[in-house]
């Protein structure tokens, strides 16, 4: 029998273990409930992503993926996705209805349940506010009411290490813009955020201006405090961390009225390297204002207003060119910040042929091995999993890559180039000691030898010259060396001479000096003048013609 206080140290010690192993704990409480654990979600959570497709999951599989994110602590990203793709194109289209009677029932999106919106959330806030791993948060396509935005809110308020924030397709609005730019105004970890298909308008790009003003107030005192005597100074825009990028795509109730409230609080910010504004409803004023923004703003480096119906290509072509020019003058960032992809060219792609189901199943090649060869393609190995053939077991792991957004495959691309190319380096390097390079090989193979002809005589000419210079730089070494201990001598009586004049002055006694300063005085008089004297001796003679005139 079990006590009572042993229970509860067992569950203490599986829910410590939860915090840093996803898997396990996913398992566990998957066979509470007899159900069998997803691979997709198995395989991403090894790598530290959790990527759940709302639409594919069933009503059983959300308990034991929502309790194991409960209690997790090392995730850097976590992706929630639902088809708001589908859901936007009908907006973009002038025949909605026949449209939409045209394309199968399987193709339009459903909305997700608002019990399980919110579940999500309050699941997604513990790791908010208690982890300092999570760099990563998309939530894409989740219809959020004004409750749920709060509580998403409360948990980005404790958060300290989110780096980027989507919120694309969840229709969020203007009230819901206004309660989350409130906590982002004090957030100084977010460098990119996206509201992307969020049904904004004008009004709330007023929100988004006050949250530009209040981050570039709070990075101009820091700068100033680097900036003081004593701080270590470097570049703003690059150190000082904060929004770098705005995405405000497939919002077309924005229009020039709000562009110009975003264009008043760029003219004095210096930090916002990338504004998105794609199929915003701008005209070619707004354009024009962009460009007379460049000419005061030197930190913009990607203004994206294309897909503007009611913009004139002209303009756009010679924004794009003023962009072109800066980002080939300032070293851009290709991996950091970078130019979308057209967001409604991939709403549009899914309406190429009316009728025709989008998501077809693969077709087999001719060449295919039949199933009784087992045919194991190279470099894979069979994965082994009860109940599943070793196919249907390695499909998971080779898909699940597929479905994440662009953002996040390219962030999980670049660091496999830096490990290769780490991997690469050390193993240049262990073949540098061993003295086998092919590198050097191929150096070697192709450069031609230079031949010099020298005699006996140039040859001790050069060598005794570079003793001579290398006894003459040894000397000046110990020269200087001497000069700055002088210099530290002469500078620390300045200190007590300073101080005992402020004494005296504190006295009453600024008339007439003590004969103990007046002495101290003319040491340092008789000090410097025998510090000039051996400058005049060393061949400094220049410097005490400088002292002497100051």
């Amino acid at each position: 029998m079990t006590t009572p206080t042993a229970g509860k140290i067992n569950k203490m010690e599986a829910f410590r273990k939860a915090q840093t192993d996803f898997c396990t704990y996913y398992d566990s409480l998957c066979a509470l409930q007899n159900s069998y654990p997803l691979a997709r979600i198995r395989d991403s959570a090894a790598e530290g992503l959790l990527n759940c497709q709302v639409h594919k999951m069933r009503r059983n599989d959300w308990c034991p993926v929502l309790t194991a994110l409960r209690a997790n602590r090392i995730m850097h990203t976590v992706i929630f996705t639902d088809k708001w793709e589908e859901n936007a194109q009908h907006y973009f289209n002038d025949d909605e209805g026949s449209v939409r009677a045209r394309l199968p029932m399987r193709l339009i999106a459903k909305r997700t349940d608002n019990e399980t919106v919110t579940d999500i959330i309050r699941s997604v806030r513990p790791i908010l506010s208690n982890s300092d791993s999570l760099t990563t948060l998309l939530l894409e396509g989740l219809q959020m009411d004004i409750k749920i935005i709060k509580l998403l809110a409360k948990g980005l308020y404790r958060n300290q290490s989110l780096k980027h924030l989507s919120l694309k397709g969840s229709g969020i609005g203007d009230k819901g813009l206004t309660v989350i730019c409130q906590v982002l105004k004090n957030f100084h970890c977010l460098e990119w955020i996206d509201f992307t298909w969020c049904h904004l308008t004008a009004g709330g790009m007023n929100a988004i201006a006050d949250m530009i003003r209040f981050q570039s107030i709070h990075r101009q005192s820091s700068v100033w405090k680097d900036s003081l005597r004593g701080g270590h100074f470097t570049s703003p825009s690059t150190r000082i961390s904060g929004l770098k990028r705005i995405t405000l795509n497939l919002n077309p109730n924005i229009r020039d009225s709000g562009a110009t409230l975003l264009v008043q609080a760029l003219e004095d910010d210096v930090w916002i390297k990338a504004l998105d504004m794609q199929t915003c409803g701008l005209t070619s004023n707004t354009a024009h204002l962009f460009q007379s923004l460049l000419r005061t703003n030197k930190g913009l480096l990607i203004i994206d207003i294309r897909e503007n119906a009611l913009m004139d290509d002209d303009e756009v072509d010679v924004l794009m060119e003023m962009l072109s020019k800066r980002q080939g003058s300032q070293g851009f960032e290709k991996n950091r910040y970078e130019w979308l992809d057209v967001e409604i060219s991939r709403i549009h792609d899914l309406l190429k042929t009316a009728g025709v189901p989008i998501y077809r199943r693969r077709k087999k090649p001719s060449s295919a091995l039949p199933v009784t060869h087992h045919h194991v393609p190279s470099g894979q190995t069979k994965l082994k999993r009860k109940g599943q053939p070793w196919r249907t077991a390695a499909r998971p792991s080779q898909r699940w890559k597929n479905s994440l957004p662009s953002s996040v495959s390219k962030r999980l691309s670049s660091t496999d180039e830096e490990k290769s190319h780490y991997s690469s380096s050390c193993i240049s390097n262990g073949s540098l000691t061993n003295g086998t390079t092919t590198t050097n090989e191929a150096a070697a193979h192709h450069t031609k030898p230079i031949q010099v002809t020298m005699t006996m005589e140039e040859f001790q000419q050069l060598q005794s010259e570079v003793v001579r210079c290398h006894n003459k730089l040894r000397e000046e070494e110990k020269a200087r060396l001497e000069l700055k201990t002088r210099l530290n001598q002469l500078e620390e009586e300045n200190k007590l001479l300073l101080s005992s004049v402020k004494k005296q002055s504190l006295k009453g006694s600024s008339s007439s000096l003590d004969d103990e300063a007046i002495q101290t005085i003319e040491g340092t008089f008789k000090q410097f003048n025998a510090f000039l004297d051996l400058l005049n001796e060393k061949g400094y003679s220049h410097l005490t013609k400088l002292l002497s005139q100051s």
